[in-house]
């Protein structure tokens, strides 16, 4: 196994996203991966593992090349010097994940009728199967994979907060968390069905507003969830709430304040990760393998 120094990952990072944005950000520095380089790497999720972008920043031309998009799983290959396979479907929920034809937020299908992202544009992967079918099919083929990892559940919240009359407070709220366990659970069962060494690593979800004290009870809620489905299968949690707020903290925990989040032209921020959230995320991960070592 090869590590190389914390200076050289951190320049890594740095030198990647600054590429994607045209800016060099500051945050604060990872140890090395403990992972052979030049094997896989494969990314699964959402939007966020994605590096989406909305419209009211991104020419609708540039959908139609997914290289136009980058985020944390671009920074992580780039510094350990790992070949990127990126599955993540914008809109996934961990249902969809598992089946296309279950309810998603805009990947396969949306809510109240909106559009389907992978009906419309391409993915960074092409395949005619669900995100699960074709990452066992990966792992299958490619026994040479060092590292997975998974940002999932957020848009099952965001999908019930869209479509029940309380939304998603209650019972509805409660029953979206036990499913979220469910699935993802079944999903690293999957995986690991596969391949029992790989590291895999689930990234928690951000707060937006760490002032808040709604948006945090809730996003702490989820990742709870989302860690204890982790610690059952052998997974490694990557603590993207607390790079997040540890990042925003000078800021007043605002996440868009700190640059972290995507600026919109008429002020304020869109919740999806900017190039230098998506840095923050990366280190996250480096940090918590380090760590697991």
């Amino acid at each position: 196994m090869r590590s190389g120094s914390a200076r050289r990952l951190w320049g890594s990072l740095v030198a990647t996203m600054a590429l994607a944005a045209g800016c060099v950000v500051a945050a604060q520095p990872a140890s090395a991966l403990p992972v052979a380089e030049h094997g896989w790497y494969l990314a699964l999720g959402d939007s966020v593992a994605f590096g989406y972008r909305p419209p009211a920043v991104t020419p609708r031309s540039e959908y139609a090349d997914p290289a136009n998009f980058t985020g944390y799983p671009d920074a992580v290959a780039a510094a350990y010097r790992l070949k990127l396979r990126n599955l993540s479907c914008p809109g996934e929920t961990s249902a969809s994940f598992l089946r296309m034809t279950a309810p998603s937020n805009g990947c396969e299908n949306a809510p109240n009728g909106g559009l389907a992202y992978r009906k419309l544009f391409p993915l960074h992967t092409d395949y005619p199967l669900s995100q699960m079918r074709r990452a066992k099919k990966f792992l299958t083929y490619h026994p040479d994979t060092q590292l997975v990892t998974i940002d999932l559940g957020a848009n099952d919240l965001f999908r019930c907060q869209a479509t029940t009359p309380d939304r998603c407070t209650g019972a509805d709220f409660v029953a979206t968390m036990q499913k979220i366990t469910r699935n993802l659970s079944e999903i690293l069962a999957r995986l690991r069905s596969v391949d029992a060494t790989v590291p895999i690593v689930v990234l928690t979800y951000y707060t937006l507003d760490y002032a808040n004290p709604t948006d945090t009870q809730v996003t702490q809620v989820l990742n709870a969830f989302i860690d204890a489905a982790a610690q059952q299968f052998g997974a490694i949690t990557a603590d993207g709430y607390a790079a997040f707020k540890q990042a925003a903290a000078s800021s007043g925990g605002s996440s868009c304040a700190a640059g972290l989040l995507i600026a919109l032209p008429g002020g304020g921020c869109n919740e999806h990760p900017s190039p230098k959230g998506h840095l923050v995320l990366a280190t996250a991960v480096a940090q918590a393998l380090d760590a697991a070592r």
